[in-house]
């Protein structure tokens, strides 16, 4: 069983469609997206229709509420509410309907899907700090648990003694005996200083997990996101990766 994870794609479709073509070479079982389809980026409807077909787990993102007005706009820093007004005025009723559908976690017992952090959903925290990684790690109910959010790549470990572990490494084995925190980073806005494309395979049998960059046409995008208006630092931080 190999799972390949998404998260915080924001309307850039140039970034979703190279990290869904890799996703399907690569064969994967299953694909879980962990939420913000939209904000930042110039192509939400596109965006929500290619999750929706290619994903067989969604979960919501707070950029997703804010689009819907289920988050106030006002509750987003002034560079994403500027996108997150803009989403609104061009989201369709059909996106709106997905969107509204999205569960905030989702859990089967072997793996956990949620945006921000299973602590509490809803509060969107961002698991930064080693206090949130540690209450997040104690909120786990199952094996792995994958979240998004910071749009950093990071895996955190519990040991049955407690311990909380940072693991380091693009390709792990994660022990069975262990509780498994990871962020997958970010498809359409990664923030850890590599613009690439970030996305994340997990191999159930063999307990083993891949983190992958892939390059896209960002060019593309922000020309896009030039002519529908949008911040000019939003487009110019996809260069770095910031």
């Amino acid at each position: 069983m190999r799972i390949g994870i998404i998260a915080d794609v924001h309307a850039n479709i140039e970034a979703l469609d190279g990290v869904l073509d890799a996703l399907h070479k690569a064969q994967v079982d299953q694909i879980i997206c962990l939420g913000d389809l939209v904000g930042y980026g110039p192509n939400p409807n596109e965006c929500v229709a290619k999750v929706m077909e290619h994903s067989d787990v969604i979960v919501a993102g707070n950029h997703d509420f804010g689009a819907i007005g289920k988050l106030p706009a006002d509750r987003f820093n002034a560079f994403a509410r500027q996108a997150i007004l803009w989403t609104q005025d061009v989201l369709t009723e059909e996106s709106r309907k997905v969107i509204q559908s999205l569960p905030l976690i989702w859990d089967d017992g072997r793996t956990t899907a949620v945006h921000a952090s299973p602590e509490a959903p809803e509060k969107w925290h961002y698991v930064s700090s080693e206090d949130a990684v540690f209450r997040s790690l104690m909120a786990m109910t199952s094996p792995y648990c994958f979240i998004g959010h910071t749009h950093i790549p990071a895996i955190f470990s519990r040991t049955v003694d407690g311990d909380m572990i940072l693991q380091k490494g693009k390709s792990l084995t994660l022990k069975a005996n262990q509780l498994h925190l990871i962020n997958v980073g970010s498809v359409g806005q990664p923030r850890d200083s590599d613009p690439r494309a970030a996305y994340g395979i997990l191999d159930v049998d063999e307990s083993r997990f891949e983190l992958h960059r892939k390059t896209y046409d960002i060019s593309a995008v922000q020309k896009k996101m030039k002519n529908a208006g949008l911040s000019d630092f939003l487009i110019q931080r996809l260069n770095v990766g910031q």
